[in-house]
């Protein structure tokens, strides 16, 4: 969960779990949380992995959000294609 997938964001949310900013924010923070303790499984913190790293998967997710939501179908084949 990041604020508008602004880079900085990104990052803070895969370098230590959450993007702060999101969840102290006056407008987003309480609807931010309300979410955050309900989610099924929480982002971990990758606090250990270098900068280049952090950077190259920030790229990434960015990058993966613009190709937008999958169809159902699409997980359910690309779930039997890891499986096997």
């Amino acid at each position: 969960m990041t604020n508008g997938w602004d880079p900085s964001s990104v990052r803070e949310w895969i370098v230590n779990g959450l993007d702060t900013a999101l969840v102290e924010s006056f407008l987003t923070g309480s609807i931010a949380k309300f979410y955050l303790q309900r989610q099924a499984v929480s982002m971990p913190s990758f606090s250990a992995v270098p900068d280049e790293e952090i950077e190259l998967l920030g790229r990434n997710v960015i990058a993966l959000i613009g190709f937008g939501p999958m169809e159902s179908i699409d997980v359910r084949r690309n779930g039997k294609q890891t499986s096997q």
